[in-house]
């Protein structure tokens, strides 16, 4: 359920990271919107990475093993300030070396929480898991890429064409899921009034 949200969450950023910049801070000018929209990219596949880490979290608390995901955010800690001060002192980098750093650290707790987690009775493969998750993702970014650039020639309004875009992919993204078949009834019922919703997707 986590990658279900986190996933789309952190590609469709990724796809529309300078528009939504232009959206939401259209004072700043053209110049800071393509500036704050490279950093926007960087960030939003670190959205994916942070998704991942709050699951193994409650994983492994729930697991009486709550001393390695503060092990685990203490190592990404450190990974940070080495990258950052790494790479921010890299005048072509500059600035862009806190956004990669940030992304990187959430990747290394993700990737140690999940080996703890590997290292108990419960068995976390990742890749079947997310397989169909990341086909529906993949659909989902090809929607958005088209539908923007439609929308944005049709309308002559990039605003407009972010937003409808963005509802677009939400919609073509639901069908995929249901389509591959990447969330199931029983994932439908952990989202509030999700009895609900599974049995109008039943139909």
């Amino acid at each position: 359920m986590s990658l279900i949200i986190g996933l789309p969450c952190g590609i469709g950023l990724f796809m529309l990271a300078e528009p939504v910049i232009a959206l939401l801070y259209a004072s700043i000018g053209p110049e800071k919107h393509a500036s704050s929209g490279a950093l926007l990219e960087i960030l939003s596949i670190g959205v994916i990475f942070l998704t991942m880490v709050q699951a193994f979290t409650a994983i492994l608390q729930s697991i009486n093993k709550q001393f390695h995901p503060v092990k685990n955010l203490a190592i990404g800690l450190v990974v940070k300030v080495i990258l950052s001060y790494i790479l921010i002192g890299i005048p072509s980098v500059n600035i862009r070396g806190a956004a990669i750093s940030t992304t990187v650290s959430y990747l290394v707790v993700a990737g140690l929480n999940l080996v703890d987690i590997n290292k108990t009775k419960i068995k976390i493969n990742l890749v079947q898991i997310s397989s169909r998750t990341l086909l529906s993702s993949a659909a989902m970014a090809l929607a958005t890429a088209v539908s923007f650039m439609v929308l944005k020639s049709v309308l002559r309004s990039q605003n407009l064409a972010v937003l409808g875009s963005i509802a677009i992919a939400a919609v073509v993204y639901g069908i995929c899921l249901l389509l591959t078949g990447a969330i199931t009834k029983e994932d439908l019922e952990l989202i509030p009034k999700g009895e609900k919703l599974a049995r109008f997707v039943r139909k």
